[in-house]
């Protein structure tokens, strides 16, 4: 066998191995608004956070995993709250996928009681400050970035190419190995 077709053979196993030993991480960036939907109640100022609002936040979840433990980052202020991955109450939340393995929804509840983003359209903010509660208001799109097994076989893809555009053009060739007489 050649030295080209072992290196690309290689590559190709590489690259397969690292995408089975790789689960896939969708970022879900979602967004809050109060001039959206059906406000419930609108009382005080959570977290000091005036009305009208639109906020924005994204949630990192695994694909398959469809409990509390998928979230595996968390980004999402309101007022002068910021909520991270701590501030998930793990046993209550979950995510949802579509039959063909893609994000649906999830419901995020936190610890702190009355505080939760579904992205079904429900959202709940609550401390000693106020309350709002509003239905509809909640958008949500998943961003599912290519898999690193992907990468890795198109950069070998491309040394291999660019390895045989080298030898032609400038007549370079891979050292043989001699056989011990």
């Amino acid at each position: 066998m050649k030295i080209a077709q072992l290196v690309l053979a290689a590559a190709l196993a590489l690259g397969a191995m690292a995408g089975v030993a790789q689960a896939t991480t969708i970022t879900v960036n979602f967004s809050v608004s109060s001039s959206l939907g059906t406000t419930v109640l609108s009382a005080g100022t959570p977290y000091g956070q005036t009305t009208p609002f639109t906020l924005s936040g994204t949630a990192d979840v695994t694909k398959g995993d469809t409990s509390g433990n998928s979230f595996t980052a968390l980004s999402f202020t309101i007022g002068g709250k910021t909520f991270g991955l701590g501030d998930i109450d793990t046993a209550a939340s979950h995510v949802d996928f579509n039959s063909n393995g893609s994000f649906k929804q999830f419901e995020l509840e936190f610890l702190t009681t009355g505080n939760y983003i579904h992205t079904n359209n429900t959202f709940g903010a609550h401390d000693s400050g106020g309350t709002f509660l509003c239905n509809n208001c909640v958008a949500a799109a998943a961003v599912t970035p290519v898999p690193a097994s992907i990468l890795m076989l198109g950069t070998a893809l491309l040394a291999l190419g660019g390895f045989g555009f080298a030898r032609r053009r400038f007549g370079f060739a891979l050292p043989t190995m001699q056989a011990a007489h």
